[in-house]
């Protein structure tokens, strides 16, 4: 390409660079900024879905859908309630002594749950999240899903119950628990005496996350 071809391309390219930035100008002076790019919406929360549990030769499972939280209890239970999901568990430490399962593992130190099984609790829509060790011993999780805001306002109710049977006594300053504002876990906000948010209420969940 000679230096005049290269001169005519480069006296183009400024040419469109002078004509956006002209146009760019004159949205400004009339008021009128270029259009912002429509935000993204939200990606829509991907729901587990009931499946039979395929338990392996030692008897556990975790279901296909269910990450890996690392014992991150806050993090388990977020997704819980984003998945609008009613729990219940069994506990192999609450069978009768004789059970086979519970002597395998208890008596017998066996790494294996494969003699127990248990029934899903009342009512219609249960299924197996896990079967895990724990700290406990072995757990067999059932869900069923009842929605965000269901599983929320009860969530709500039976912490607010628990603060005020245990705490409403024991709090200085007239400091109480709100009766309709909650933390994003359910957890009821603690308001001062003058019906502020404590600064109580957020050192807790400093300490809690400690």
């Amino acid at each position: 390409m000679s230096n005049v071809q290269i001169a005519a391309l480069l006296m183009s390219v400024s040419a469109v660079i002078f004509s956006c930035g002209a146009m760019h100008v004159q949205h400004i002076a009339r008021g009128k900024a270029p259009a912002e790019p429509a935000p993204l919406a939200p990606a829509p929360v991907a729901l587990i879905e009931p499946l039979p549990a395929q338990r392996d030769d030692d008897g556990w499972y975790w279901h296909p859908g269910l990450p890996d939280f690392e014992e991150d209890h806050r993090a388990y239970a977020a997704w819980m309630l984003e998945q609008g999901l009613e729990y219940r568990f069994d506990s192999l430490e609450d069978e009768r002594d004789d059970h086979p399962a519970a002597i395998a593992y208890y008596e017998q130190n066996a790494c294996h749950v494969r003699d127990w099984y248990c029934e899903p609790p009342a009512g219609e829509g249960w299924f197996t999240l896990s079967i895990h060790d724990s700290e406990s011993g072995p757990q067999w999780v059932w869900v069923r899903r009842v929605g965000t805001e269901a599983l929320m306002a009860a969530v709500q109710a039976e912490a607010l119950a628990y603060h005020e049977r245990y705490y409403v006594k024991l709090l200085p300053n007239g400091q109480r628990y709100s009766g309709s504002t909650f933390k994003n876990n359910g957890e009821p906000i603690l308001l001062r005496a003058d019906g502020k948010r404590s600064v109580f209420c957020d050192l807790c969940d400093d300490l809690e996350g400690a």
